[in-house]
């Protein structure tokens, strides 16, 4: 009886085990097939959070770009400052019918008040300062406020229905000639640049509350800045004044800039002493049809600031010229087909990239000019779109890196060979290529976001290794927008710069030498 007993529960106890196997089996493996599934949990752990060495802000900036390196050393960056401010002063001068007219209204306002406040007797002697009357008082001080009675302090009591009109009159007359005239009277000449307020934190205001009778006084001042990246410790270099609108080129060999105003363009001489010259439209023999600067889309500087390379398109057409400064002459005029060409200054070789469609295939082209021969020297091009969304040259300028519109991936091209060398996936479809360092190894993407669709988010940046073709790392900067992403000549310095969310400038240093190896 016993031995039946143990064995029916020996069975039970054994099924209960199995059932209890089989059921941490399945969990087991449902757990599994979900992490495979799920793309993010291997990709997390993969990338690794580098946080930067070093973070210099900048309060009294509110833009530092562009960046560039300067390639005698590895620790030293020079960029193009902006400052948004607001002078005071021109502002009184162009609100000056407003400025009189309160101040006039004002006064009439307290005159009548103090009219409202005294009540006269007509002929009767009265203290000037409290209008106290002083019948039959023989002291020399007033009983009501103390002052002292001299001939002067005294005054005969009059009617006040004259002084009354007369300031009801001019208070009238002010808000009605305000109204009347306001748009024929002058707010600006040559007063208005006589005296210098300058106001950041009211152009801040101005902004940040969307303030436009402000706003349309806001001008820029603009320096270029020579900057220790790793001390945050920066040096004027050239003060370039207060403008509307700039646009600022560095030349290859970092000697010089060239800065584009809306009708001139100012020559930045860069060397141990700074000279700025500026040429107006009007100067240039070749620009006598033009107003503006506005139709020539792209610009860059070749060496030492004397030439400028600048890309028209005029119509259907378009075309590459050559702005020699040093001689006040259009040096060359290249046909560069029906769409708008993206030019790039390879400074090895002396040599202008230019980017545009091909007629043939449909997709981008690549074009070299030998600017010593004056011809085309190396062309290849690419089957797939033409609609360019970056296109970024690694600081050796051996390698290529393109990204289109239409395509989720990065497309490495061998410049000298003009062969496609890989393709890398981007992280997020609207992320950018911007730089290639440690030999051509790194690939540096910055992220955007719409600062309407989520305000308080940041842009991303990412390091993808180039052989394996993976985001290895996350560049933890916190900035509401990334400007440019810089490496440095020593080959693994990479420098970011962007604004906060108060608005002020960083400049945000990285060492990839810090990244862990797979």
């Amino acid at each position: 009886m016993w031995r039946v007993l143990r064995e029916l529960t020996g069975r039970a106890r054994s099924r209960s085990q199995g059932a209890l196997t089989v059921t941490l089996v399945i969990v087991i493996g449902i757990a599994a097939g979900a992490a495979a599934q799920d793309p993010g949990v291997s990709s997390e752990s993969a990338i690794q959070k580098l946080p930067p060495v070093r973070d210099h802000r900048f309060d009294d900036i509110d833009a530092l770009y562009p960046v560039a390196a300067d390639p005698e050393s590895a620790t030293i960056a020079i960029g193009y400052a902006v400052r948004s401010t607001i002078n005071v002063w021109s502002v009184v001068v162009y609100y000056w019918p407003e400025t009189f007219g309160l101040v006039t209204v004002l006064a009439m306002i307290c005159w009548l008040r103090r009219l409202a406040r005294r009540k006269p007797i007509v002929g009767q002697v009265h203290c000037r300062r409290c209008f106290y009357c002083l019948i039959d008082h023989r002291s020399e001080r007033c009983p009501e406020c103390g002052a002292e009675l001299t001939y002067r302090n005294r005054v005969i009591g009059r009617p006040r229905r004259w002084p009354i009109a007369t300031a009801l009159s001019v208070l009238i007359a002010c808000v009605a000639g305000y109204f009347v005239f306001r748009s024929k009277l002058p707010r600006q000449g040559s007063v208005s640049s006589t005296m210098t307020w300058d106001a950041a934190w009211l152009a801040r205001w101005a902004n940040d509350h969307d303030q436009v009778w402000l706003r349309r006084h806001l001008s820029t001042r603009h320096r270029i800045v020579r900057i220790n990246v790793m001390s945050g410790e920066r040096r004027t270099v050239v003060e370039l004044g207060p403008s509307k609108m700039w646009h600022c080129e560095f030349t290859g060999d970092m000697e010089g800039a060239i800065v584009r105003q809306p009708a001139s363009i100012s020559i930045v001489d860069l060397g141990d002493e700074p000279q700025v010259r500026t040429v107006r439209i009007e100067d240039m023999p070749w620009l006598s049809h033009r107003k503006d600067l506005s139709f020539f889309n792209w610009m860059v500087a070749g060496r030492g600031a004397e030439d400028l390379y600048v890309a028209e398109a005029e119509g259907v057409y378009a075309t590459v010229q050559l702005w020699d400064f040093k001689h006040m002459a259009m040096g060359m005029v290249l046909d560069a087909g029906r769409s708008s060409p993206r030019l790039y200054y390879l400074k090895t070789q002396h040599r202008l990239a230019i980017v545009d469609e091909s007629t043939e295939s449909g997709g981008w082209r690549w074009r070299e000019l030998d600017l010593r021969r004056r011809q085309v020297v190396q062309t290849f091009e690419s089957l797939t779109g033409a609609d360019l969304d970056r296109l970024e040259i690694s600081p050796d300028e051996h390698f290529v890196l393109i990204a289109e519109r239409q395509n989720s991936t990065v497309e490495m091209w061998d410049r000298i060979a003009g062969t496609l060398e890989s393709k890398v996936e981007r992280p997020t479809s609207d992320a950018l290529p911007t730089a290639v360092t440690v030999g051509n190894r790194w690939l540096l993407t910055r992220t955007w976001h719409d600062p309407f669709a989520s305000p308080t988010a940041t842009d991303a940046a990412h390091a993808i290794d180039l052989r394996s073709g993976k985001v290895v790392a996350d560049l933890t900067t916190g900035l509401v927008q990334i400007r440019q992403i810089v490496g440095l000549s020593d080959g693994h310095t990479i420098v970011i710069t962007g604004d906060d969310p108060d608005g002020s400038a960083h400049l945000v240093v990285f060492d990839l030498n810090a990244l862990s190896p797979e």
